[in-house]
């Protein structure tokens, strides 16, 4: 007598490794996302700051103790 798949200790394990790398491979995909938009993100304020400043300006050092 065949047991039927879904009691099978082996085909739960199986079936149990498959969801844990779908959501592993989903969870992992999630965080490069993430990491790349904020990497934009900061890239672009940066660039967007800059635009907005004004050339740099003359500065003069006091003459200190050598």
């Amino acid at each position: 007598m065949r047991t039927k798949p879904q009691t099978d200790p082996a085909w739960r394990r199986r079936r149990v490794g498959e969801a844990v790398r779908l959501w592993g491979g989903i969870a992992l995909g999630g965080v490069l996302i993430l990491g790349g938009l904020t990497i934009w993100h900061l890239k672009r304020r940066g660039w967007l700051v800059r635009e907005r400043l004004g050339p740099p300006r003359d500065v003069e050092w006091p003459d200190g103790p050598r």
